[in-house]
């Protein structure tokens, strides 16, 4: 079976800014015993750039059980939040990855792909029903793609060349 590192990106229904009414700060860990990390298989015409295998982003977790990049869902009401502008958000190609793993989006929100490699990435999304959002091609380093995200839920992003 063939495995792919992905990104999901998050786009939330609406978006509270830090200073809204309360800050909320916290960690995810897990007991013990924890999952054996997953490593990825490189296909072999790409082993020369991107080595011949990875450790999988998609669960990462310390040695005292803390989860790297954990994404927490709040539910309920909340007061409506002020309009601000959109920030950017920038997911980089590089070492054969996507970074960074995880990025939260909001609804609306543009999001600037970068290839930082002297290679050709194929860059495909898809939301959480599979179906493909888009599927374009960056063969030069420095190529910028630039992706707006205006309905809500999970995307994941994948190399169609690499992984």
């Amino acid at each position: 079976m063939r495995k792919a590192v992905f990104l999901a990106l998050l786009i939330s229904l609406s978006w509270v800014p830090p200073a809204f009414a309360f800050d909320l700060e916290g960690q995810v860990r897990l007991d013990p015993p924890f999952p054996e990390p997953a490593w990825l298989e490189i296909p072999e015409n790409h082993r020369e750039d991107c080595g011949e295998r990875k450790l999988s982003p998609r669960l990462q977790i310390s040695p005292e059980g803390f989860v790297a990049n954990a994404v927490v869902k709040l539910e309920g009401v909340f007061p409506e939040p002020e309009k601000f502008p959109l920030r950017e958000f920038t997911l980089n190609q590089i070492g054969c990855e996507f970074s960074p793993h995880v990025l939260l989006v909001p609804q609306g929100g543009e999001v600037t792909i970068l290839n930082s490699e002297a290679m050709l990435h194929n860059v495909r999304a898809f939301n959480e029903q599979t179906e493909m959002l888009f599927n374009d091609a960056m063969p030069k380093k420095g190529q910028v793609l630039k992706k707006r995200f205006d309905e809500p839920g999970r995307v994941i992003l994948r190399c169609g060349i690499h992984h």
